[in-house]
C-alpha cells in the first residue's frame, strides 16, 4: 500500500500542474485521480483500525469536493452562487474532516479509558 500511497501523493503534488496550463483541466483530472484514490481506499481498506479507514476514506471524499469545487468555479456552472460562498462551503467541508478526527480521538480515547478501568476493577476483584 505504501507504494500506491506514494504514487498518489506524487500524482497530486508533482503530476497535475504539469497536466495542462489550463486550470479547468486540472481540475478535472485532479477530480479523477480522486475518484480513483477514493475507490482504492474504499475497497483496500489499507489500514488494521476500521477508524482509520474510516477517517482515510472520509479524507478522500474531502479532495474529491474540493477538486469538485475547483471544478464548479473555473467553469462557473454555478453561477447563482457567488465564488466566495462556495470557497466558505469549501473550507467548511475540509474543516469538518478536522473535526471528525477530533470527533474519533476522542471516541478511542474514552474507549481505551473504559478498557483500563475494567483491568484493574478485575484485578482488583482477583486480589479480594
Amino acid at each position: 500500500f505504501e507504494s500506491f500511497e506514494m504514487f498518489r501523493r506524487v500524482s497530486f503534488i508533482g503530476v497535475l500542474p504539469l497536466v495542462s496550463n489550463r486550470s479547468d483541466v486540472r481540475a478535472s483530472v485532479g477530480l479523477l485521480f480522486s475518484l480513483y484514490s477514493l475507490e482504492l481506499f474504499r475497497t483496500g481498506q489499507p489500514f488494521r483500525s476500521s477508524s482509520t479507514n474510516l477517517l482515510a476514506y472520509v479524507a478522500q471524499y474531502s479532495i474529491l469536493l474540493t477538486f469538485g469545487g475547483a471544478l464548479l468555479l473555473e467553469t462557473r456552472v454555478l453561477s447563482g452562487l457567488s465564488s466566495i460562498m462556495i470557497g466558505v462551503l469549501l473550507l467548511l467541508l475540509n474543516i469538518s474532516v478536522i473535526l471528525f478526527v477530533a470527533m474519533l480521538l476522542t471516541l478511542r480515547y474514552f474507549d481505551e479509558k473504559k478498557k483500563t478501568w475494567r483491568v484493574k476493577e478485575m484485578s482488583a476483584t482477583k486480589v479480594e
